[in-house]
């Protein structure tokens, strides 16, 4: 993937987030932010801390086992 487009789509969330605070509008963003998905293109929101928590060691193990650490 090219850097570039990753770029672009930051500073138009950025400028959107911008727009939002000065037009004195809720946005879906929180301290947590957005992330995007580049195996399905889409734009993501965090998962609560408590599913976040249980998920953890679960994603650990898998990326272990991909990255081929013991």
């Amino acid at each position: 993937m090219s850097f570039a487009p990753m770029v672009i789509s930051t500073g138009m969330l950025m400028a959107y987030e911008a727009v939002a605070l000065i037009l004195g509008r809720t946005s879906g963003t929180d301290c947590r932010g957005w992330f995007l998905n580049p195996h399905r293109p889409a734009i993501e929101k965090p998962r609560n801390a408590l599913i976040a928590s249980l998920m953890r060691p679960l994603v650990r193990r898998a990326i272990d086992q991909l990255t081929g650490v013991a």
